[in-house]
């Protein structure tokens, strides 16, 4: 294999004494509960709006939009006029 064909990710790993389990992606086991909520409601509606988050939520827009923010320099959203879309399927 080369460079090309494979690649390369972070994993999260949490202490289960005696040993290790995985988390999965290191990017996601980094966020919080509301980010990862955001995440999920955008995975299953594509294309949805910051607005429609919150009114799903009941939370401030302002409160999405940090949420939102948070996932797209993780690079697991990506916005396109103004719709989310989820980049890593996770």
């Amino acid at each position: 294999m080369t460079g090309k064909e494979v690649e390369q990710r972070e994993i999260a790993y949490n202490w289960n004494s005696p040993g290790f389990i995985g988390c999965g992606d290191a990017r996601f086991a980094g966020l919080g509960s509301f980010q990862k909520a955001v995440f999920n409601y955008i995975k299953e509606h594509p294309r949805c709006t910051q607005a429609s988050i919150a009114d799903a939520y009941h939370k401030q827009r302002s409160q999405v939009s940090e949420a939102v923010s948070k996932l797209v320099e993780k690079r697991l959203v990506s916005r396109t006029e103004n719709k989310l879309v989820v980049v890593v399927d996770i």
